[in-house]
């Protein structure tokens, strides 16, 4: 697995119409992945999980790629020449995941899409109730329980801190960001059919803080997997730094 670091250029149009357009993004970086066969999706053929991130107050966005090879640059820059600013870097993560262990304490970052089934409606059939009929989690109590609980599947346990009162709390910061843009949030835009158009809005909550390897497999799988829905659109990256 590789981890690259790209710099965006915001003054490139193809940039900007990516940062209000997440399927645009999707796209572009499809572009620097090998055709698949047997109708997979470049993604899950190149397991590869992205995020966008802000400087702050420099109008400047960084663009994180995780995948199975180093992404082809070129591919990119021949459609869109100005699209980077200087050249992206990769580098191997092997290295890492060699010295990650159970008990092992990481500082970590996850952009999200936290969601649940909407509760089922008295003599509604089944279908309602599909991946694409979800609920944004918003409270923060309810996305503490959901990161809470990925964990427990996942492979890691957030790291507990105590408080004034020594009550037991757990270590991370939630921040609800707009998706990209202040005004124009992500959205997607498909016909259904040759007549109705729809959008995809997605729930964009990071999540930084500290965790603890309790299942060293599941864990290692996670990170090339990716937690949460919304995988193709920018979130689900488990990013880790061993403490």
């Amino acid at each position: 697995m590789y981890l690259s670091r790209a710099y965006l250029n915001p003054l490139d149009s193809q940039v900007r119409q990516d940062l209000t357009d997440v399927y645009d993004l999707h796209r572009t970086l499809s572009v620097a992945f090998p055709e698949t066969k047997n109708d997979k999706s470049y993604r899950s053929e190149n397991n590869l999980l992205f995020r966008l991130e802000a400087i702050s107050n420099k109008n400047k966005w960084i663009l994180l790629i995780q995948s199975k090879i180093i992404p082809n640059w070129n591919a990119i820059l021949k459609k869109h020449p100005e699209y980077f600013l200087g050249q992206p870097e990769s580098k191997d993560l092997t290295i890492l995941t060699k010295k990650l262990k159970e008990n092992q304490k990481c500082r970590f970052r996850l952009k999200a899409n936290p969601t649940k089934r909407p509760p089922p409606k008295k003599y509604a059939p089944n279908s309602i109730r599909g991946k694409t009929n979800r609920i944004p989690i918003v409270k923060d109590e309810d996305l503490t329980k959901w990161i809470r609980n990925k964990g427990l599947s996942c492979g890691f346990e957030l790291c507990n801190v105590h408080n004034s009162i020594e009550k037991s709390i757990y270590d991370i910061r939630i921040s609800k960001k707009p998706n990209i843009n202040k005004n124009v949030p992500f959205k997607y835009t498909f016909l259904k059919g040759k007549k109705k158009s729809h959008n995809l809005k997605f729930n964009s909550v990071i999540f930084d803080g500290h965790l603890i390897i309790t299942q060293i497999e599941k864990f290692k799988d996670t990170l090339i997997k990716g937690i949460g829905s919304g995988k193709a659109f920018g979130f689900g990256l488990l990013s880790i730094h061993i403490i």
